[in-house]
């Protein structure tokens, strides 16, 4: 009998080890935070598995480092607005990711009062999503993809001076730079993705993922271009073109022909 009393407590004392081990897990944070100052102190004490969530729009005075892994930045459909002008590569762009498993979500970049800016600069880091991103305006490049792995997924770029997505490994870096694009894409620039050497293709180093068959590409000497194919609006592709509802066939080419044209317009 002692010995049935004797199990029975130490089953129970084990039971409640567990119990005390699970309820010390650390639950994920939400950092709210309404302009710069705040963001960059969310930055410093975040971890991996919190959220960084945006409750207004304003402005960015030097560039935002992402360099922690396995955080998300929700921008819940606010605007970052740089006002600082590029001094070098450690302060180029609105935002810069180097962090791992980032994620960027629900987030406009209106780059109209940067000079010389990217948009995003993601730089030797791994699985960086972009999910319903808007990046405008900027200089340079809207969104540049260095020696990274990235997805974006219903990208929108528009008036960015040098284009919309540039794909390219970088000075110095080793790192294969790989961009997939998933959902439905938003361009008005005449680039909408370029690779500045596609030879790379070639050893798996630069390559360029058209999940849905959006885009068609030209070839400039070893820089290929990316911009939207009408193509697929043919045979009925109209119909699954995305999450975009066309009428007809006629649609969805004045859809695509309006995206292609839009950065050649006065």
């Amino acid at each position: 009998m002692k010995k049935i009393i004797k199990g029975i407590v130490v089953s129970l004392i084990a039971v409640t080890l567990i119990f005390v081990g699970m309820g010390s897990a650390k639950a994920a944070d939400n950092h709210l935070v309404s302009d710069e100052i705040e963001f960059g102190s969310a930055l410093a004490t975040i971890v991996a598995g919190d959220t960084i969530t945006l409750t207004a729009d304003f402005n960015v005075t030097h560039r935002i480092d992402i360099n922690v892994s396995d955080i998300t930045i929700d921008g819940a459909g606010h605007t970052l607005m740089p006002t600082f002008t590029k001094t070098d590569n450690s302060n180029n762009a609105t935002l810069g990711i180097s962090g791992d498993n980032v994620v960027i979500e629900d987030l406009t970049i209106d780059g109209v009062n940067g000079i010389n800016l990217h948009g995003i600069n993601i730089y030797v880091a791994q699985n960086t999503l972009l999910t319903d991103v808007t990046v405008s305006n900027n200089d340079r490049a809207g969104i540049v993809v260095n020696g990274s792995t990235v997805e974006v997924h219903n990208i929108t770029t528009s008036g960015n001076g040098w284009g919309g997505i540039n794909v390219d490994q970088g000075g110095g870096v080793t790192e294969p730079a790989i961009l997939t694009v998933t959902g439905v894409s938003h361009h008005d620039e005449t680039t909408h993705i370029w690779e500045d050497d596609y030879t790379k293709e070639d050893v798996d180093v630069v390559d360029v993922v058209d999940v849905e068959h959006q885009y068609t590409y030209e070839d400039f000497g070893n820089i290929r271009v990316y911009t939207f194919d009408m193509n697929r609006c043919k045979k009925n592709g109209w119909v699954s073109f995305g999450d975009i509802a066309f009428k007809n066939q006629g649609y969805c080419v004045s859809y695509v022909k309006s995206n292609d044209r839009a950065g050649k317009r006065d």
